[in-house]
């Protein structure tokens, strides 16, 4: 008995199942448009780094700075200690499912800090 293998191929445009062939464009992510501002100096107390947006699908933060930074992603002042801790040197939040619509605010521990917003 002669058993065929069924194997994947992904293309841009087809998903090919054995002798199957449908078109993936109703599961292709809608095109959107990434807003990359300047680098936002984070203090010691909270700072808005990013105003509440409802359509944000996706949300990059990273510590460009020395120093660890806390985030809160719902609107409420950022507390040293509390919410989102991005480490220094690259520290870096990706999210691109279950994206926070409220205002992001930021705060460290000593001085003035880079972080580096991204949405979309």
């Amino acid at each position: 008995m002669l058993r065929l293998k069924r194997y994947i191929f992904i293309s841009a445009l087809f998903i090919v199942y054995g002798f199957q062939v449908s078109p993936v464009f109703s599961q292709m992510p809608r095109a959107f448009s990434m807003e990359n501002p300047a680098a936002v100096a984070i203090s010691t107390s909270s700072t808005n780094v990013l105003a509440a947006k409802e359509d944000r699908r996706i949300l990059i933060l990273v510590n460009d700075s020395d120093t660890t930074i806390y985030c809160t992603l719902d609107s409420t002042p950022a507390v040293v200690g509390r919410g989102v801790r991005l480490n220094s040197n690259g520290g870096t939040l990706f999210m691109d499912t279950a994206v926070p619509t409220g205002a992001i605010n930021c705060i460290n521990g000593s001085g003035s800090k880079n972080l580096i917003p991204i949405q979309g």
